[in-house]
């Protein structure tokens, strides 16, 4: 009788053990796909967010470069055409 109850209690401690790794695997398993997942969304949004700036900061250069010949025309002068240089040698 008593080897029958240590059988049966070693079976159900290897059953509630081996239920237990399943579970603990397939929680494991979920918890490295969610990962997997939020890496593949952060590269993304890093992506996305180093274009964005990456626009923008074509945007200002243009624009500066933009105001730096705008300053330099209005410090030579303002500019004649060829036209009227013409008229004044003539």
């Amino acid at each position: 009788m008593k080897t029958a109850v240590a059988f049966l209690a070693g079976v159900a401690t290897g059953w509630m053990a081996r239920s237990t790794v399943d579970t603990s695997r397939g929680a494991v398993v979920s918890m490295a796909t969610a990962a997997f997942d939020l890496v593949g969304w952060t590269r993304r949004v890093i992506a996305t967010e180093r274009e964005f700036l990456s626009d923008l900061l074509a945007e200002a250069r243009s624009r500066a470069n933009l105001h730096q010949t705008h300053g330099r025309r209005a410090a030579e002068g303002s500019p004649r055409s060829v036209a009227d240089s013409r008229e004044g040698h003539a």
